[in-house]
């Protein structure tokens, strides 16, 4: 089955999610009136260029690990990139017919970790493999 690889329009929309869910930090304190920074554009055009690059063959969890890592590692926002990278993750995996069957304390940990440096892209591919699995209208017969 092919991959449904993310556009600007996914990256975005889950850029609006994140900031209705998790207002960003403006003086220590959250307000709704601050906005989402992108200080690093070259990370979010990373992940859109995955599909060019044939990043992971046709291994959505791969992907989604690599999505995961990426952002989270990579801190393309000033605020909230643990946040976007869960998020976008879990979205991939989402569109491409996957369910995560984790809690929000499993997501923390796992962004946690990768954030402290315990964790890489391989340590995240095998979590995916053991929570995730294809939706059931996805399954083939």
């Amino acid at each position: 089955m092919p991959i449904n690889w993310f556009n600007q329009n996914d990256i975005d929309t889950a850029l609006s999610v994140l900031f209705v869910v998790y207002p960003q930090k403006s003086d220590e304190y959250y307000t709704e009136e601050s906005e989402i920074v992108i200080s690093k554009p070259e990370v979010i055009e990373y992940i859109l260029n995955l599909e060019a690059n044939n990043y992971c063959g046709n291994d959505v969890l791969c992907v989604a690990a690599t999505i995961i890592r990426t952002v989270i590692k990579g801190h393309p926002l000033l605020d909230g990139n643990k946040r976007l990278g869960i998020l976008l993750g879990e979205s991939f995996l989402e569109q491409n017919g996957y369910r995560i069957r984790a809690g929000d304390n499993d997501f923390e940990k796992i962004a946690l970790n990768l954030a402290k440096g315990i964790w890489d892209k391989d340590e995240v591919y095998r979590w995916l493999r053991k929570v995730s699995s294809v939706q059931p209208q996805q399954k083939q017969k």
